[in-house]
């Protein structure tokens, strides 16, 4: 019985052969079509299921409205400055973050005093409030 069972097993691996040795025959880079379609431009999609849609980034999906806070904002009306093209929230240009610009004598100018960590800032006949650390503008007063 073990002679039949040893006679058995050969023949199954002498008629399996020729199927698994085409694989080792093409070495580890070369798989055959199915691996070669991963190689391609279109490997991410090549096992998608259909139901899947491709990938999008964000702002390319139809819909897309970016949060608030990377929007820039709606400006109705006129800015502060001789362009009049700074507002509330943005930052001050840096030529106007030195000493030249900065509103020592607030009460003179009628203007409130700066909380701490604010300073006011004059742009042609403008006053802006900003932020000593960020230079972000958190008050405008036009004249």
């Amino acid at each position: 019985m073990n002679r039949k069972s040893l006679i058995a097993s050969l023949l199954a691996l002498v008629l399996a052969a020729p199927a698994v040795a085409p694989a080792f025959a093409q070495g580890p880079h070369n798989r055959g079509p199915h691996h070669q379609a991963q190689r391609g431009p279109d490997r991410h999609t090549a096992h998608r299921p259909a139901h899947r849609p491709a990938y999008r980034p964000p702002a390319h999906r139809p819909g897309y409205r970016p949060p608030a806070h990377a929007r820039p904002p709606i400006h109705v009306g006129r800015g502060a400055g001789p362009r009049h093209d700074m507002y509330r929230g943005q930052r001050l240009p840096a030529y106007y973050r030195g000493q030249r610009y900065a509103v020592r004598n607030w009460r003179m100018h009628h203007l409130s005093p700066p909380p701490r960590g604010y300073y006011w800032v004059q742009t042609g006949t403008d006053y802006l409030l900003v932020a000593v650390a960020t230079g972000l503008i958190a008050q405008i007063v036009l004249h």
